[in-house]
């Protein structure tokens, strides 16, 4: 009872994505529904062929030949070995092509099934805000858009073709129980208490899948780190140890769903000697009573037809039941996306200038409860102001940066643009006033182009002020294909004071009214320190500069410098 409950909740959480799909998934239905009628049919019309061959005059035969007999009379078409062969090829003909038009159905939902899911996903991620992104694991995201939402799709497939199934099955069996229910009724007896044991595997399938799915989101973690930080790993010699943690994950991965392939498949070849040995009990208790030859055969041949189905239907059991913990991971993670959704965001206020200053008032902010990095934070940013916050590390220089952006929220106290609290701003419309240089210089895989433009589109023009703003011309001139130039993951092909400059060039071809760098020189040489600092002066006046930095060698003590320590900003 137990196992069958744990069966039904499996099927009503996957019921739970076909809900939105219901129009292509019962279209399937009915297409596999369809393929039944027609096979079982093939099957019934095997009866008269054989009938026919054995006794033309059908003095006895079986109702179902009969009945057909009866209905060609109908249509003035005498019955005869080439007619009853011609019925019987028509209706395998339909049902090889309906095989086929399934098979394309079932494509073609499942693909348009893992877009609404991709797309679902997504939208939630990068509409949720910034909190979530550092309270999920990368594995679990990475593994989530990939092996996850296959999973999803192949058990909703599942799903429609068990349905089929069960009419498939009990198709097959009306056939028999029409022409002889004792036999039936003792097969179908004998092999229920031969297939116990094999429902012992429904137990261990939830498990399987659960632990299949946690070294999946282990071994994409692995991979995204181990190449993140290739660098670390050749420069400290730890290839081996990458090497052993990757492969760890893939043969513990490999393991689950080995263990679970290895029972599907137990069951596909265990049941129909299983089923078979139930049909020969069930003929040898009645075998003094059989007389009909071609009814035998007919009940032997539907039988025996439907232990495929009913062992492909209990090895879909326990696919769907391994299937469930990856179709819980996508709820979970599209939940807590969607908790984080500003829900309210399309009723704030749009803004499309910075017109006054940037108000802190009384701000805190702390990322648990234990602890605040921010307590009691007060000051103002004035337009045009250049304004730098320096302070020790981790004393909260980057939370502040957070705040300003909007990626954070305070726990109390207000940020205000222009007088307006920040919470009912528009975030979108204000982050597109803003010019944002990170620390880390991060740069998208393809070409310089693509990175300034960022999806935008900017005229040659604007192109050319920004590079001359950000002193890009003096290198890009040098690189062979200019602009087009591949920069490589991450930008590995070009060194950093260029990637700090390219991160540049993206911030100012905006036309922002706020920029914004978060230590754009902590990794750069004195050089290439003075260069971005030259830059930064030509731009007084002309927007807000807000920035953090360790490095004042280079800094007028008149420009407006706050101090960020104990919690405080002073």
């Amino acid at each position: 009872m137990k196992n069958n409950r744990k069966i039904l909740n499996s099927y009503k959480l996957f019921f739970g994505i076909i809900s939105s799909e219901l129009a292509q998934f019962f279209f399937l239905v009915f297409l596999l529904i369809l393929e039944t009628i027609i096979l079982i049919s093939s099957v019934v019309t095997a009866l008269p062929l054989i009938e026919y061959i054995v006794d033309p005059s059908f003095k006895n035969a079986s109702s179902i030949s009969l009945y057909l007999e009866k209905f060609l009379n109908h249509l003035n078409i005498q019955k005869s070995f080439g007619i009853f062969l011609f019925i019987f090829i028509l209706l395998n003909i339909f049902k090889y092509s309906m095989t086929t038009i399934i098979s394309v159905a079932i494509v073609n939902i499942k693909y348009s099934i893992t877009h609404r899911l991709n797309n679902k996903l997504v939208n939630s991620i990068y509409k949720s805000k910034w909190k979530f992104f550092g309270n999920k694991n990368i594995g679990i995201i990475l593994n989530s858009f990939t092996n996850v939402i296959t999973k999803i799709t192949t058990g909703i497939s599942d799903i429609a073709i068990q349905i089929s199934l069960v009419f498939r099955i009990i198709s097959y069996l009306s056939i028999p129980l029409l022409l002889n229910w004792k036999i039936t009724l003792i097969t179908i007896f004998f092999v229920g208490i031969f297939t116990v044991p094999i429902k012992i595997l429904n137990k261990y399938a939830y498990y399987w899948g659960q632990q299949n799915n946690f070294y999946d989101n282990q071994l994409l973690k692995n991979l995204s780190e181990s190449y993140q930080g290739a660098k670390i790993i050749f420069g400290f010699n730890l290839n081996s140890f990458a090497i052993k943690k990757i492969m760890t994950s893939l043969e513990n991965t490999i393991s689950f769903a080995k263990k679970n392939l290895v029972s599907q498949t137990v069951i596909m070849n265990g049941f129909q000697p299983v089923a078979f040995i139930g049909l020969s009990i069930s003929f040898f208790i009645f075998f003094d009573d059989m007389r009909n030859l071609p009814e035998i055969t007919t009940i032997f041949y539907s039988l025996i037809s439907a232990a495929p189905s009913l062992s492909s239907f209990l090895k879909g059991n326990v696919s769907i039941i391994n299937l469930e913990p990856a179709l819980k991971q996508y709820n979970d993670v599209f939940d807590d996306a969607n908790k984080l959704i500003d829900k309210k965001n399309l009723n704030k206020k749009l803004v499309t200038n910075f017109n006054s200053s940037i108000d802190f008032e009384k701000v805190y902010f702390g990322y648990n409860q234990d602890e605040t990095i921010l307590e009691n934070v007060n000051f103002t940013i004035k337009k045009n102001d250049f304004i730098i916050f320096k302070g020790e590390s981790g004393g909260g220089k980057s939370t502040l940066i957070d705040l300003i952006l909007g990626l954070n929220i305070p726990d109390s106290g207000i940020i205000k643009l222009d007088g307006i609290d920040l919470n009912s701003v528009d975030l979108n419309s204000y982050r597109e006033l803003i010019g944002y240089v990170p620390q880390d210089p991060f740069l998208f895989n393809g070409t310089i182009k693509e990175n300034i433009m960022l999806n935008k589109n900017y005229n040659q023009n604007q192109i050319s002020d920004a590079l001359d703003k950000s002193n890009c011309s003096d290198f890009l001139n040098k690189f062979p294909k200019k602009l087009d130039t591949e920069v490589g993951d991450r930008g590995v092909n070009i060194s950093g004071g260029q990637r700090q400059r390219i991160c540049l060039a993206r911030a100012l071809i905006r036309n922002p009214k706020i920029l914004v760098l978060d230590e754009p020189t902590s990794s750069l040489d004195k050089k290439s320190s003075q260069l971005i600092f030259d830059i930064l002066k030509k731009l007084l006046n002309q927007m807000t500069i807000i920035l953090i930095s360790h490095n004042l060698d280079f800094i007028d003590q008149k420009d407006n410098i706050k101090t960020v320590i104990d919690k405080k900003v002073l």
